[in-house]
Formats: C-alpha cells, structure tokens, sequence
C-alpha cells in the first residue's frame, strides 16, 4: 500500500510526519510530495479545492499540510490518526520555527 505525502520541508508537522515515515521504514510505502516545486503544487491544490476534508484548513487560513492521500485515494489531514489505524509508530518531533497558518499558530 502505498501513500502519497504532501508537504513542505519548513513545515513543523511535516518533520513529526518523516520521523514517523522513518520510524516506520519498510512498513510505509510512499510518495513525497513538495508543495514548493509547482508541479507537486498543482496536484496538492487539485485535491484540497475539491474535498470537503480541507474546509476548516481553508476556514481558519491553513494550508492544509501535511496532507496524506491514502491507497484507495482518500485525504486525511489526520495523518497520525491513520498512523495509529494501521499499527504504525508515531513520532513527534519539536521543529521550532514559523508555522503554516496565516495567523501562525499552526499548519
């Protein structure tokens, strides 16, 4: 199974999400995605225009990453919820740094 990842290396969740990816080498299969190169921007925004799971990131000013497309083609926000749901580790890490939000409180 294979997931696709859409994210930003300045991102503070994004690094807690590659630890995860890391922690877990061999069981996760995936493609990154960096939203800074416009071809991987493109694909990004075509998935967060057309699905309701983006509403509140587009509420509160969020970019809605990182972002997790799973196998059968669903978005999750909730990567760490969907983390747990397949038996995978979790790993947080503290990047210090401005978040992703408008307001800079959060991604």
């Amino acid at each position: 199974m294979t997931i696709r990842i859409f994210g930003h290396p300045a991102c503070p969740d994004c690094a807690s999400l590659r630890a995860s990816i890391m922690a877990n080498e061999g069981r996760v299969s995936f493609e990154g995605h960096d939203i800074s190169q416009l071809q991987d921007l493109h694909a990004f925004l075509a998935i967060r225009d057309a699905s309701p799971v983006f509403d509140a990131a587009r509420k509160n000013g969020e970019i809605g990453i990182p972002c997790i497309v799973t196998a059968d083609g669903s978005p999750r926000l909730d990567w760490r919820e969907y983390f747990r749901e397949q038996g995978w580790k979790v790993t947080e890490v503290s990047v210090s740094g401005p978040a992703c939000s408008i307001d800079g409180s959060g991604c």
